[in-house]
């Protein structure tokens, strides 16, 4: 992938027609939060359906180099009860101020394949996200010629990031998160050493993966053969490798996800509530984000309150949508999470937000393929 500038780096209408942006009417937005320290002064940034062609980011970022985020899918079998696994990597580079996703297959998928099912799930998305900002739309979104435009970088200072969710008004605050990472060096380790340490013998909470996602070590698992082999070998990380891991993980707003795929046969929210969960152990209040009627899962003091089971609903447009949210705080502290059997149970880890360099990914990418040949 090509390694781009650090200087603010424009996009051209013509580049963006002949990748599927389009060629309407740009709109243009002072977001003066997007700009890190280093910034001379405000720009007013130019967008155009979700693409920024101008970026108020100077100096320095983390993602001037490509980052990779290990990644999996569970493929179904056409017409049997099976599915296949897949591994791979969400590869993110800067442009601009955008934050652009390719893929890089490590096991049991190509890239092509990778590129053809996102564009399949895009074109019938059409996403929305609320907060108390607004409403944004996602219907715009297309592979460039950069990759995928899923994150704008809102802003940069050192290891401490913003990003927020590619839409089409090119909102900065639309799925904002705020990221504070940790560079830590993997240079002279094996790749048994970023793996929890009982992984083969047992099965590690989900907060004892700091560097993988936990299912990515759960598909692993599914080969114990090719996990022992994996974890023996004295091979190590070579100079120059390492990667990014958060320390916490901060949303500033409560943030509501839904599209057009998922409106329900609910009459209202209250109804919405009583088919899905009037049944079950959860306490449900309605209000009001932007003018729009929500129904969330609250405690007993009525704060919200997120659940993993609990999903929320949105009224728009005399339709009822089946959704999902972030809630306010750090996703990662133990006190961001579900009740479950009467405890706060946090079931987000460290090891799904990390960043691997090229040197660290390649590493690990071949040593997966040396011990699990894929199927094709």
């Amino acid at each position: 992938m090509k390694k781009l500038t650090t200087l603010a780096f424009s996009i051209s209408i013509t580049v963006l027609s002949g990748c599927g942006g389009g060629s309407g009417g740009s709109t243009s937005s002072t977001t003066p939060s997007a700009s890190n320290s280093s910034s001379g002064g405000s720009t007013t940034l130019t967008c155009n359906r979700g693409i920024l062609l101008n970026s108020q980011i100077t100096g320095t970022t983390i993602f001037d180099e490509p980052l990779y985020n290990l990644d999996y899918e569970y493929k179904s079998s056409v017409n049997t009860p099976n599915y296949v696994t897949q591994l791979y990597a969400d590869v993110i580079q800067r442009n601009g101020q955008m934050l652009y996703v390719n893929y890089a297959p490590i096991y049991n998928v190509s890239a092509e394949e990778l590129d053809k099912s996102t564009a399949e799930n895009e074109e019938i998305y059409e996403g929305y996200i609320l907060n108390s900002q607004g409403l944004y739309t996602q219907k715009t979104l297309q592979k460039q010629s950069s990759g995928w435009p899923y994150y704008y970088l809102s802003s940069s200072q050192g290891l401490q990031v913003s990003t927020a969710l590619f839409n089409d008004e090119c909102s900065l605050n639309a799925g904002k998160q705020n990221f504070n990472f940790e560079k830590i060096d993997l240079s002279g380790k094996t790749i048994a050493d970023i793996f929890p340490t009982n992984i083969l013998t047992g099965y590690p909470k989900t907060q004892d993966y700091i560097y993988l996602h936990n299912q990515v070590g759960m598909i692993l698992k599914g080969n114990k053969d090719a996990l022992a082999a994996l974890l023996s070998s004295t091979a190590t990380f070579p100079a120059g490798s390492y990667v990014y891991i958060p320390k916490s993980i901060v949303n500033d707003d409560y943030q509501f996800y839904f599209s057009e795929s998922t409106v329900t046969d609910a009459t209202s929210l209250n109804d919405w509530i009583q088919k899905h969960y009037g049944q079950l152990n959860y306490t449900y209040k309605i209000g009001k984000v932007s003018n729009l009627d929500v129904a969330y899962s609250v405690d007993s003091s009525g704060n919200p309150l997120y659940e993993a089971g609990a999903d929320p609903a949105i009224s728009k447009d005399g339709k009822i949508y089946d959704g999902e949210w972030d809630v306010k705080g750090d996703i990662l502290s133990p006190e961001y999470g579900m009740i479950f059997n009467g405890e706060l149970v946090n079931y987000d880890s460290k090891g799904s937000y990390t960043l691997f360099n090229k040197s660290s990914f390649d590493f690990i990418a071949q040593q997966i393929k040396n011990n699990y040949p894929s199927i094709n």
